[in-house]
């Protein structure tokens, strides 16, 4: 029975690392996501066009699960990778855009077990679109749907202890995004941005590592994200808060049912965009950017600090 305890507590911390988008996936990192949306600051006439940007990504993450066996396993996880990022914007309310990842993932762990495993991997491919409403001249607001389809299904036995790259999971979505501009004019604006976002990833059979017929039960995830954007000519800085809400994981056994409490990690970015200087004959903008996010949680006494660089070409 304390065999099954531990084991059923594993893959509740596997369910938090598919939600996260930490370890596992950097798909759903709403931080990062937002870094790719180019659009909002790079401005083009009524023509549709296409955005392209790749974010190359550092993250480390450490965390403690006190296990009840009374075993406390320390864990610390380290992935490096890109996203890719294809937005079209058929007109200025409009756009679709899809997101995916290449991503190499070390997970070092000791206590209960002592593990030192690496792997490369697909992230799932995340379809999303919206639409702009803009209220007046200064107040926009956003609406849009998102779902996820993993690049990979299969589950094996040795994954019990590991985080494996991508989720494993279909998710669906919507969320919505209010934006205030203080100041709008050419060579300088502050825009304030109140998003928030639902996710619900679907349950499923997680043979070998459940017994045949249990499923998982990912749950939901909610982001509300608070920040303030400076732009000054070429340049443009976002700096911001996100707390992101997990509920109703748990596992779903033949003849019992096991869910965690709900818990919040607190998260503190900051992102800086650069546009380059366009010539005079040519067709399209690029911009760079970097930046840096800060995450903890008291579930498994988690921290996460994320860096990344984004390059974006409108065309």
């Amino acid at each position: 029975m304390k065999v099954k305890i531990i084991f059923l507590y594993f893959v509740i911390a596997l369910l938090v690392d598919c939600q996260e988008g930490n370890a596992s996936t950097l798909v759903y990192n709403m931080r990062v996501r937002r870094a790719l949306n180019l659009n909002a600051v790079l401005h083009k006439d009524d023509k549709g066009f296409w955005a392209f940007s790749g974010a190359p990504i550092v993250s480390t993450r450490t965390r403690k699960i006190d296990v009840p066996d009374g075993t406390c396993v320390h864990e610390k996880n380290i992935i490096a990778g890109a996203l890719f990022d294809l937005r079209w914007i058929p007109t200025k309310e409009w756009w679709l855009e899809v997101t995916t990842g290449l991503e190499g993932e070390c997970v070092r762990a000791t206590g209960t077990r002592t593990i030192n495993n690496s792997r490369v991997g697909l992230d799932d491919i995340v379809f999303a679109g919206g639409y702009n409403f803009f209220l007046n001249d200064d107040l926009q607001f956003v609406l849009y749907g998102l779902t996820g389809i993993p690049t990979r299904w299969k589950v094996t036995a040795d994954e019990v202890y590991t985080v494996p790259v991508g989720s494993r999971l279909f998710g669906a979505g919507f969320g919505a995004e209010l934006s205030y501009s203080f100041i709008q004019s050419k060579p300088k604006s502050l825009i304030a941005v109140l998003q928030t976002r639902f996710i619900h990833f679907f349950a499923r059979e997680w043979f070998p590592i459940l017994p045949c017929g249990a499923k998982i039960q990912p749950g939901e995830t909610i982001d509300v994200l608070g920040s303030l954007k400076y732009r000054y000519k070429r340049n443009a800085v976002e700096a911001g808060y996100n707390p992101t809400f997990f509920a109703n994981q748990g596992v779903l056994l033949k003849k019992s049912t096991t869910i965690s409490a709900p818990f919040v990690r607190h998260s503190l970015f900051i992102n800086g965009l650069h546009v380059l200087e366009k010539t005079p004959d040519a067709k399209t903008l690029v911009a760079i950017g970097a930046g840096f996010n800060a995450s903890w949680s008291k579930k498994f006494d988690t921290r996460i600090y994320t860096y990344w660089a984004s390059v974006g070409v409108l065309f």
